[in-house]
C-alpha cells in the first residue's frame, strides 16, 4: 500500500487502462479502481491510495475503514488557509523554543524543527495537534525554495477545505504526505518533519521535473513511475 501524488495516480490510471470497479466503490463508499495488472487505486475525498490487488485493498479496509477526511475539523481557517500560514509557524517554533534569529524558512529550520519536535515526543497529542502547523511549515518552505503556490481544494465533503501545493500546474497532496510520515509509520519514519519536506522536494525534482508528470488531465507522456514513498 501506497499514498501517491494525484498526477501520479492519474497517470497510472492511464498507462494501466483503469477503470471504475462499481461493485467495490459501492460497497466501500469511494472510488475504487482496477488497472489491467489486477493493482489497485483507491481515491476517497482528495487522497489517492495504490494497492497491490483487491485483496490487499479489502484487508486494509477491513482494519481501517478510511470514514474521514485527513483535516476534518482541523482547519479552522477554510480557504483561508494561506493567509494564516505564517501564525501557524510561529506557533509551532513558539512551542518548539526556537529562537527568532533562526527561523528563516528554508532546510536548515526544517531540521532545527524536526530535531526539537522529536524532543518533546513525551506530549501524546503532540502530532495531532501540530498536524496543520506542520502542513504550513514545510509548505512556505518548500514554496520559498521552488517557487511552488498554495492552492485550496474542497474535499468530495464539501465541508473540509485542503491546503495543497501547485507547482507547474501539478497539484501536490502535502496533507497526505505530512499525516502519513507523522501517523502511519512512525516506527520506521523517525523524522517526520524532514521526511515530509525530502519526500515533496522529491516529487518536484523526481517526478515532476525529471520524468515529467503532468498536470491532471495530460497524460501524453504517462510514466508510470510511483515516488510517493522517496
Amino acid at each position: 500500500m501506497n499514498y501517491i501524488d494525484s498526477s501520479t495516480a492519474l497517470s497510472l490510471i492511464k498507462s494501466k487502462a483503469g477503470k471504475v470497479h462499481k461493485a467495490l466503490s459501492e460497497k466501500h463508499g469511494f472510488q475504487i479502481y482496477l488497472l489491467e495488472d489486477n493493482s489497485v487505486i483507491g481515491k476517497e475525498h482528495d487522497t489517492f491510495v495504490e494497492f497491490q490487488d483487491v485483496n490487499e485493498l479489502e484487508t486494509f479496509l477491513s482494519q481501517y475503514q478510511p470514514t474521514r477526511h485527513i483535516l476534518q475539523d482541523k482547519n479552522p481557517f477554510n480557504a483561508e488557509f494561506p493567509l494564516h500560514t505564517q501564525n501557524l509557524i510561529n506557533g509551532l517554533l513558539d512551542y518548539l523554543n526556537i529562537p527568532s534569529d533562526c527561523r528563516n524558512l528554508d532546510h536548515t529550520l526544517i531540521s532545527l524543527a524536526n530535531d526539537r519536535f522529536l524532543g518533546k515526543e513525551k506530549d501524546e497529542d503532540l502530532r495531532d495537534k501540530f498536524l496543520l502547523n506542520i502542513i504550513a511549515l514545510v509548505g512556505e518552505v518548500i514554496i520559498r525554495e521552488k517557487k511552488a503556490s498554495w492552492e485550496m481544494i474542497l474535499g468530495d465533503d464539501n465541508v473540509t477545505w485542503s491546503p495543497q501545493l501547485n507547482y507547474k500546474g501539478n497539484d501536490i497532496a502535502l496533507p497526505v504526505y505530512v499525516f502519513e510520515t507523522l501517523f502511519d509509520e512512525p516506527s520506521v519514519i523517525d523524522q517526520p518533519i524532514t521526511f515530509s519536506y525530502i519526500t515533496i522536494k522529491d516529487i518536484i525534482d523526481i517526478s515532476i521535473e525529471r520524468f515529467g508528470v503532468r498536470k491532471e488531465g495530460d497524460y501524453s507522456k504517462p510514466t508510470g513511475h510511483d515516488f510517493s514513498s522517496n
